[in-house]
């Protein structure tokens, strides 16, 4: 008995060994996939700081690149002596949008007055602007619609026809293309080249007002459009505008 005994206990010693090795295995193994966890966090945050330092920096180069080619003053762009004012804009995507609209039919231009948008440039203008955040960038901030416009330049307003503010220009253009081409020829003509017609648009919500209207020395231009809407969005009153100018 006591050899039986004795005998039972040795096989559970041996067997209390090896499980005890055994936990020291798990242990060590699981050790080893924390360590390998720990080192594959940590180097997908890195990933993520490179990834994000990348994109900040091809950010930056694009807005590099863009005043550099406005500084270049290039005139291949087809509307290069335009540039697009939006005066008391309220939405950053509305914002975002036009700057793409100007990228995309080459007004290296835009200018912005007494904007109600808290940040013109915070991510959903950026978004919205696509390609064309360089020109979002470097829009030029002003107080006033005079301001915005100067003594050299010409403004020419969009509004609704019938409107108070159509009422108030000093005279109205039948279409944007037929206001842009005299433009031209008259400048042209005056030696003027260095001259911008700026196109004028108004707030989302309320379109431009009489008094500004008023300002725009070249008048105002409408943009005809079916009797089931009253007005066309900003965006879309600043794309129309552009490709019918641009064509």
């Amino acid at each position: 008995r006591r050899g039986g005994n004795g005998g039972s206990k040795g096989v559970s010693v041996s067997s209390s060994s090896t499980s005890t090795r055994a936990a020291g295995a798990v242990a060590a193994i699981v050790v080893v996939a924390a360590r390998r966890r720990g080192a594959t966090v940590v180097a997908r945050r890195r990933g993520a700081v490179a990834s994000s330092s990348s994109s900040s920096s091809s950010f930056a180069s694009s807005s590099s690149s863009f005043r550099s080619a406005v500084d270049d003053d290039d005139d291949d762009g087809k509307l290069h002596d335009c540039a697009v004012v939006l005066v008391a804009p309220r939405f950053a995507g509305s914002i975002g949008s036009v700057a793409r609209s100007c990228a995309a039919f080459d007004v290296p231009e835009m200018r912005i007055v007494n904007t109600k948008c808290k940040d013109h440039t915070c991510r959903k203008a950026r978004g919205a602007a696509a390609g064309a955040q360089g020109l979002l960038m470097n829009a030029n901030m002003y107080d006033t619609l005079e301001d915005a416009l100067g003594d050299h330049d010409d403004g020419l307003c969009f509004v609704v026809p019938g409107s108070d503010a159509a009422n108030a220009c000093q005279s109205m253009h039948s279409s944007p293309r037929s206001a842009y081409t005299k433009w031209k020829k008259q400048t042209n003509k005056q030696n003027q080249n260095r001259r911008k017609l700026c196109l004028v648009f108004g707030a989302e919500n309320t379109g431009l007002s009489e008094e500004d209207a008023a300002k725009c020395r070249y008048g105002g231009a409408q943009i005809n459009h079916s009797a089931n809407i009253e007005s066309l969005s900003l965006p879309h009153a600043v794309s129309v505008a552009l490709w019918d100018m641009y064509r």
